[in-house]
């Protein structure tokens, strides 16, 4: 486990923050306070000493060559273990396939302990390395790594609802293992777990996020009252201080040999050296990134007047140039990436009617294989869900448990609305709420991403795996809105895509033109979500490429819509300069 000796971070982020200080300083401290930790964490989940010290010593690099985008927000620790995972989650994948105790090294530490209690020990490790990468990691990082769920969720990405469930599903298999009960807590136990702090943290699984101060201490001062849940606590704080000791045991923080910190130390030093960032201006990063933004609303302001000329002639575009090929399904193994062209004239088709739409509820599409994939025919007959005046505001919810499910699950649309919008009142619901729904009452993964494209919608179709994407409709009744729609095929022959929307809880099967549907798809920054069962984990993953990676696929986006905002007028133009501000925060 970590030394519990207090973080020497005040000193360390005034470094990271401060332009002055030299980028060499910086590395150097910053290796001799994380390195360790930062190969523990990797070598944890790569497997690999090479490997994990590659990705240590290039956190580091990155941290420094990055310390603008530092501004305290988290913990410099998390901050760190962020860059590390999303790095060790490109090595590997997210989800890896171990053999039982293959995933840590399973050297036990624990000769002199009585055998029952080394049998208990053993058992207890086994489901741990069992437990699959998504339970394992939340363990790993709460009790090695000591921290909290909120920083967890930081690391990993995720919601914290959906790392404490995580950790919870993890006690609750080690509890049904029947370890014996009533241990008094080892001395050594970690402090920063009290059962005060035990039942603080149960509170963020059973409080809502928006749950006001009151409501939590109300509810924290019955916990601390109530002796059932008292006994609860007691009963959790015992079974974390066994687990922290299998990790402890099976899984130490090895120490880090003086010539393995001085290689990294070599390494950070040729690398800031090599990156020519060693001097930095004396003026402080926000400030820098104040004034540019002010002068660039300056422009803007001006250029609206009319006092400046074309935006092309003030600022010129991009080059971004397209190497899309021609599609062809017939003999292709797969579909070009690119899926819009670089062109400095504006599209007179993106002016298109939307009344080119055409609801065709009962029609089958071209089957002919070289010009269109139809791969789930069972979206073009969904069962009627029920009308509903209040449903034109549920496309969201019908939409993923129809895909849900499409894939085997025993659901059904009423039990996503009452956990998605379980009030009238609630007209919305963002896609960060259905990955959350979905990773924590699923067996199912879920990938949340922007800047799709249609050529990457179809290499998904090809592959069986259907698309829920958010996209802008005007809506008679409401005006514009968004609203969420299943991509479950395509005809090349036409050059449309084949969707199921919901109308007032009826689904409704129809095709779009690609030029159509990406002009309203560009109001949600061409937003995607891709639900598979985990042995589909590795074929999405090199499906999408570098668009797997979050980060990478935020920066993908900022340069396209970069593209756009040259390319496009009007409210297109407007939702250009929306995606590349999203993008970019």
């Amino acid at each position: 486990m970590l030394d519990n000796k207090p973080e020497v971070t005040s000193e360390l982020e005034w470094m990271l923050q401060n332009s002055q200080v030299d980028d060499g300083m910086l590395g150097e401290a910053l290796v001799r306070e994380y390195y360790a930790s930062i190969y523990h964490l990797a070598i944890s989940i790569l497997k690999d000493h090479s490997k994990a010290g590659e990705v240590a010593r290039e956190t580091i690099h990155q941290a420094v060559a990055n310390r603008h985008r530092y501004w305290g927000e988290t913990r410099l620790r998390v901050w760190l273990y962020r860059i590390a995972y999303q790095k060790c989650r490109r090595l590997a994948g997210l989800f890896i396939s171990q053999k039982a105790g293959d995933a840590i090294s399973l050297d036990s530490t624990t000769s002199g302990s009585p055998p029952e209690r080394e049998e208990e020990g053993e058992r207890l490790w086994k489901v741990i390395v069992t437990s699959g990468e998504k339970n394992r990691l939340p363990m790993l990082l709460r009790y090695v790594h000591n921290l909290p769920v909120r920083e967890i969720a930081l690391v990993l990405q995720a919601n914290e609802r959906t790392v404490h469930s995580r950790l919870e599903h993890s006690r609750q298999k080690l509890k049904d293992l029947g370890l014996s009960a009533g241990q008094p807590v080892p001395a050594q136990s970690n402090p920063h777990y009290e059962i005060e702090d035990l039942i603080s943290e149960d509170l963020d699984g059973i409080l809502p996020a928006d749950a006001n101060s009151q409501d939590r201490a109300r509810l924290a001062d019955h916990l601390l009252e109530c002796e059932p849940c008292k006994k609860h606590a007691s009963d959790l704080a015992v079974l974390d201080a066994k687990i922290r000791q299998s990790f402890l045991a099976h899984s130490p923080i090895p120490t880090v040999r003086e010539d393995e910190f001085h290689q990294a130390l070599a390494a950070t030093h040729g690398q800031v050296n090599h990156s020519g960032q060693n001097k930095r201006l004396s003026i402080s990063v926000r400030e820098i990134s104040f004034g540019a933004l002010a002068i660039l609303a300056l422009l803007m302001v001006a250029w609206y007047n009319g006092s400046l000329g074309p935006l092309s002639e003030i600022i010129p575009p991009p080059a971004f140039e397209s190497t899309a090929t021609p599609f062809s399904l017939a003999g292709a193994t797969s579909v070009p990436r690119a899926a819009f062209t670089a062109t400095p004239e504006r599209s007179a088709s993106l002016a298109e009617p939307e009344t080119e739409i055409q609801q065709t509820p009962t029609q089958k599409p071209d089957s002919d294989p070289s010009q269109a994939a139809v791969i789930f025919s069972d979206f073009a007959e969904i069962p009627e869900t029920g009308e509903d005046p209040y449903a034109w505001k549920n496309s969201g919810p019908l939409a993923l448990a129809s895909v849900l499910m499409h894939l085997g699950w025993d659901g059904s649309h009423a039990d996503l609305i009452s956990a998605l919008q379980p009030s009238l009142d609630d007209v919305n619901v963002m896609p960060y709420e259905m990955v959350d729904y979905v990773e924590a009452n699923t067996a199912f993964d879920i990938l949340l991403r922007v800047a799709g494209e249609i050529a990457l919608l179809k290499e998904l179709i090809q592959a069986g795996i259907p698309v829920i994407v958010e996209k802008g409709i005007d809506m008679d009744s409401v005006g514009w809105a968004g609203h969420y729609a299943i991509i479950y095929g395509y005809d090349d022959s036409r050059s449309r895509l084949l969707i199921v929307t919901f109308d007032n809880g009826r689904p409704v099967s129809s095709d779009i033109s690609y030029r159509i549907y990406e002009r309203e798809w560009r109001a949600f920054n061409y937003t995607y979500m891709v639900v598979y069962p985990g042995k589909s984990a590795d074929e999405v993953e090199s499906i999408l490429g570098d668009q797997f990676d979050a980060s990478s696929n935020f920066s993908y986006a900022a340069e396209r819509a970069s593209y756009e905002i040259f390319t496009s007028e009007g409210r297109d133009q407007y939702f250009a300069w929306m995606n590349r501000g999203v993008s970019l925060t």
